[in-house]
């Protein structure tokens, strides 16, 4: 599993992806991917994450088809960051394909400059085993 990372304004997020073979069911192409999100506030301001917003590439031709996905924080939860603390959750997406792409964006709220700030989430690739060669 490779870990991909990307800084904005001082809030690192680092995601870590696999394929589930057991959850999966490859016959009715349904694919499952779980994913681990680490979000590190290395800003020395308190941070709370408002909102996700993912896009969601599903190569089932040649043209990915792309669903967006949005909502209230992540996981049910709206975690506040105090400077250099980290939040850590794990998810999953659901594919047609044995292939895709997943990116997007948080929504933070800086306590100290009373302003919201987007921190871009980096894209990664979700893709089965016997499709890597």
């Amino acid at each position: 599993m490779e870990m991909i990372q990307k800084s904005t304004r001082n809030i690192l997020v680092k995601v870590m992806a696999q394929y589930e073979p057991n959850m999966s069911v490859p016959h009715q192409s349904e694919y499952i991917f779980s994913y681990t999100i680490m979000i590190v506030n290395e800003s020395p301001y308190r941070v709370q994450l408002l909102k996700r917003k993912w896009h969601i590439l599903d190569y089932v031709t040649v043209q990915a088809s792309e669903r967006i996905v949005e909502g209230e924080g992540v996981v049910g939860e709206i975690p506040i960051l105090e400077p250099y603390e980290s939040f850590t959750y794990n998810s999953f997406c659901k594919l047609s394909s044995g292939k895709g792409e997943m990116f997007g964006s948080y929504t933070f709220f800086n306590f100290s400059e009373y302003e919201e700030f987007e921190v871009e989430i980096p894209a990664f690739t979700l893709v089965t085993p016997w499709m890597l060669n």
